[in-house]
């Protein structure tokens, strides 16, 4: 891979979306890569305020004045705790087509998990979905404060060529102390054999062959990473994979999830994976989405 050379942090001045904006700090100085600051004024919110302050004869500062004044006062902050090369924009308009277009140009994209709602659309729930199912870029959705590099990263793969991306990427964050890699093996068939009354043995067979299969892909994707494989540590599990990757997580004291945008439905291919979805709603710890 290439590498992270360009780093793109959204806020809408909120405290989550600041832990974002020094998280996407501390990766962009760890990789001396360049930093872009973006806030996004919403057209619609921008054109009701202003007409609600001519109306209401208030004195009031013009938005994106107000914006543009926030944010080169974080960059500021940024600049005096580090030595980044770093550039702020204010745009105007839909907040999630401003993100796509803004993240076209960056290897990463971070932003916050929570985000504020006063005068702005809030960066979190379904903005990050939206922005992540149209942005060819990977994302960084923040949910704790930065202290540092990141420690224990969480990589769940189902082999696919998207896990596998996934992992390649994670092997590029340098601070990453100590990857795992997780299969939460699941086959959909074992809900039909339930209904059809399949006895218990045979179905206890069927975990056996299914996780034994998963422990041989482990290791063929471990071998073709090279040298970066060998020192990885990995587990299988049989079990729903959003609950078994959410449980190791927790298990691990991960402080990254790193996974796939998609999974192996072909349907998929124009939306969010389903547990990638359910990983970014329910995820205690930032999650890291790598599209194809």
């Amino acid at each position: 891979m290439a590498g992270i050379r360009a780093v793109l942090a959204a806020t809408d001045f909120s405290d989550g979306a600041m832990c974002a904006v020094q998280r996407a700090a501390q990766i962009a100085s760890e990789h001396k890569a360049t930093l872009t600051l973006l806030h996004v004024v919403d057209d619609s919110a921008l054109r009701g305020i202003q007409e609600w302050l001519r109306a209401s004869g208030q004195p009031g500062a013009e938005p994106v004045h107000e914006a543009q004044q926030k944010l080169q006062d974080v960059s500021e902050r940024i600049i005096a705790e580090s030595n980044l090369r770093l550039t702020v924009h204010v745009e105007v308009g839909d907040v999630v087509d401003a993100l796509v277009t803004a993240a076209a140009h960056a290897d990463l994209v971070v932003l916050g998990a929570r985000g504020g709602n006063r005068l702005r659309l809030p960066l979190f729930g379904t903005t990050a979905e939206r922005l992540i199912a149209r942005s060819g870029t990977p994302a960084l959705i923040v949910r704790q404060p930065c202290s540092g590099g990141y420690g224990k990263v969480l990589v769940p793969v189902d082999f696919s060529d998207h896990s596998t991306n996934a992992l390649r990427f994670a092997l590029e964050i340098r601070s990453a102390k100590n990857i795992v890699v997780f299969n939460a093996c699941h086959e959909p068939f074992e809900s039909t054999m339930h209904y059809a009354s399949v006895t218990e043995g045979v179905i206890d067979e069927y975990r056996r062959k299914a996780t034994q299969e998963a422990v041989m892909n482990m290791d063929l994707l471990r071998q073709g990473l090279g040298p970066d494989g060998r020192g990885l540590d990995t587990e299988v599990q049989y079990g729903h994979p959003a609950s078994l990757i959410l449980a190791q997580a927790r298990k691990l004291s991960a402080d990254l999830i790193v996974m796939g945008k998609h999974g192996r439905s072909k349907l998929e291919a124009f939306f969010i994976g389903s547990v990638t979805r359910d990983i970014l709603a329910q995820a205690e710890t930032d999650v890291l989405v790598v599209p194809e």
